[in-house]
C-alpha cells in the first residue's frame, strides 16, 4: 500500500527483547517485503545462531501486509519450526487480522489470541 509521502512504504521499525526463553519482536510500519523483511530475516538468523528458538511477533503497530509480507511470515514460520522452534504472532490489530483471515493464513500460522495461549495453525 503506498504511503502518502511518495509511493513507497515507510521503513519498518523493528525492536526485539528476550525475556527468559522467548524473544519478542515488535514490528511497526508496513510489512511489504524488500529491505524491511531482510532486516527481520537478519535479526532472526542472528537469534537462531545464538540458540534462540521461541519467537513472538507483535503486529499491533503493523498497518499493512501485502502478499510479499505474508509469504515472508510463512517462510519464517516454516524455518523456525524446522529447527524445533516456535513462531507465534500476537496482538493482531483489526486490519492485520482481516488480511490474515481473507488470505487464510490464520489457519496456517500460530496466533496468540489471549495472554499465554497460542492457537496452533
Amino acid at each position: 500500500m503506498p504511503s502518502a509521502a511518495g509511493g513507497e512504504s515507510p521503513t519498518m521499525n523493528i525492536q526485539s527483547e528476550s525475556i527468559g526463553t522467548v524473544t519478542e519482536i515488535r514490528l511497526e510500519g508496513n510489512l511489504c517485503g524488500g529491505d524491511d523483511s531482510k532486516a527481520v530475516e537478519l535479526l532472526l538468523d542472528g537469534l537462531l545462531a545464538e540458540g534462540r528458538r521461541e519467537f513472538e511477533v507483535d503486529l499491533q503497530k503493523v498497518g499493512w501486509i501485502n502478499s510479499s509480507g505474508l509469504g515472508f511470515l510463512y517462510a519464517c514460520h516454516r524455518l523456525i519450526r524446522s529447527k524445533g522452534g516456535r513462531f507465534t504472532l500476537k496482538n493482531l490489530n483489526h486490519r492485520v487480522r482481516q488480511i490474515l483471515e481473507v488470505s487464510r493464513f490464520l489457519e496456517v500460522l500460530d496466533v496468540r489470541e489471549e495472554p499465554g495461549r497460542a492457537v496452533p495453525g
